[in-house]
């Protein structure tokens, strides 16, 4: 929400920032980074910990002598890269404390925390299941996350397919991003019913013990249809206008919410 000052046109409200992130917004990750991940400079002595995570941090991703680094230089270089840095430098960053997490594992705080603060500064993109993408809507990040965790068999690892795709830097690949999403509704009915056809799938769903309303079972076959046609996106993969973002983006967000919903509805039966 605006403040007083943006509200009555005293301050410019900020606008989305898509391809480049405000001095202020830095400095807030930063502070987020600072407090919930580097802040081994709040300790007594320093954690013999901090010296192993260095050395990652300089060879994995610095790409320096990791023998010349120590706990004050990765917290003097990584706060360079939020304050000063490329901004997308900044979400690679991101993306490498949740991959290799100084102590083995995220708190679970942070992402929220990092989230909060993208939100808050108007930034286009969020972190969803560690990776940085172009979904804003909080009911959509979680959507997608859930289906990422808690999708049956490997639907899950289609839909984390599909965001690492759409999250792709330089060059999204929406096209097969659009693929993966499909792939995942064709996998969990496959695993809910055991036809590996669409079609045959929905058609089990429609006459089991509870059974999926017709109009539902309908409009997933013809999402799959506009997928599968010989103009659309499932066999159009090079370059084709029609898997753009905004498709990419749709097409991840309705299939996760699909998978979220058959797996609670069907998967456990």
């Amino acid at each position: 929400m605006a403040n007083f000052s943006e509200r009555y046109g005293y301050v410019k409200a900020r606008g989305p920032q898509l391809e480049g992130l405000d001095d202020s917004t830095r400095a807030r990750l930063w502070n987020v980074v600072s407090a919930d991940l580097l802040h081994w400079d709040t300790f007594p002595s320093t954690p013999s910990w901090t010296y192993k995570y260095a050395k990652q941090l300089a060879h994995e991703f610095f790409g320096v002598d990791s023998g010349i680094s120590s706990p004050p230089w990765i917290r003097s270089a990584t706060k360079e890269v939020f304050l000063k840095g490329q901004w997308y430098r900044a979400f690679d960053l991101l993306e490498f404390f949740f991959k290799f997490p100084p102590r083995g594992t995220v708190p679970p705080a942070f992402g929220t925390a990092i989230n909060r603060e993208l939100e808050f500064c108007n930034v286009g993109y969020r972190i969803i299941a560690g990776q940085v993408a172009p979904i804003t809507n909080r009911e959509e990040t979680v959507a997608i996350a859930n289906a990422i965790t808690s999708g049956a068999g490997q639907a899950g690892e289609h839909i984390k397919h599909a965001l690492d795709l759409l999250a792709k830097r330089p060059e999204p690949d929406w096209a097969n991003s659009i693929k993966e999403s499909i792939s995942a509704v064709e996998h969990i009915c496959y695993t809910i019913t055991g036809e590996h056809k669409l079609s045959d799938a929905l058609k089990r769903l429609r006459i089991s013990d509870n059974p999926l309303h017709p109009a539902l079972s309908e409009g997933l076959n013809k999402l799959y249809g506009w997928t599968s046609d010989a103009d659309g996106i499932r066999h159009a993969l090079k370059d084709d206008p029609i898997s753009g973002v905004a498709e990419a983006r749709l097409m991840l967000v309705l299939c996760s919410a699909f998978v979220g919903y058959l797996t609670d509805r069907f998967a456990g039966s």
